[in-house]
């Protein structure tokens, strides 16, 4: 996944601070992006809705900026919004909530599920990226265990959806990814619903 970078800002790469492992997550965000060119050079380029989900990793701390001091490290990764079952999406959410997932499953549900997330790193043409190798649920006595060692979020925790607009919660993401919303034909329409 590349990430966004802002002009004459140096970013960070995910490897740098996200290192290989297990550590405890918590699904934080949920961010309805609308529809993007989605380009592939086994499937050729085709229009797909995305979905983000942030996940807050509160065991590894990090200063990313000296006026916030240290924070939770974040991984984020965009995907296809399709729960069909060969979807890299459904695989996702059956292995954070540990079940199979039906047809009326609301992904609005995995927010704030704690789970244990296994990272790698690899490299390809240079470049060292982070994925994830494997994710495991934590049931409700591994979740309190958790917030008994005090693995919480430091974040505040959102769902965005562009089908049940609120222009409060867009206003809470950082402004890169406010544009990347805003790009899609869903955002277009959710503001013209607005009321004045």
């Amino acid at each position: 996944m590349k990430a966004p970078t802002s002009e004459g800002k140096k970013t960070t790469p995910q490897f740098e601070y996200i290192p290989a492992g297990k550590t405890t997550a918590i699904v934080s965000k949920i961010i309805d992006l609308g529809t993007h060119l989605k380009k592939s050079k086994d499937y050729g380029d085709k229009m797909k809705r995305l979905i983000r989900i942030e996940r807050e990793l509160p065991q590894i701390k990090r200063v990313f900026s000296e006026d916030k001091g240290e924070q939770s490290a974040i991984y984020a990764k965009d995907y296809t919004f399709s729960l069909h079952e060969k979807a890299e999406l459904t695989r996702i959410c059956s292995d954070v909530i540990w079940k199979s997932v039906e047809e009326d499953f609301d992904i609005d549900d995995m927010l704030w599920k704690y789970c244990v997330i296994k990272f790698e790193h690899t490299v390809s043409w240079e470049n060292t990226r982070v994925n994830i190798f494997s994710i495991t649920d934590m049931d409700d006595e591994d979740t309190a265990k958790a917030l008994e060692k005090n693995i919480v979020a430091d974040n505040e925790q959102f769902v965005l959806s562009l089908d049940a607009f609120d222009q409060k919660t867009y206003e809470k993401l950082p402004e890169w990814l406010q544009k990347k919303i805003a790009e899609s034909p869903e955002y277009t329409k959710a503001v013209e619903d607005l009321p004045f």
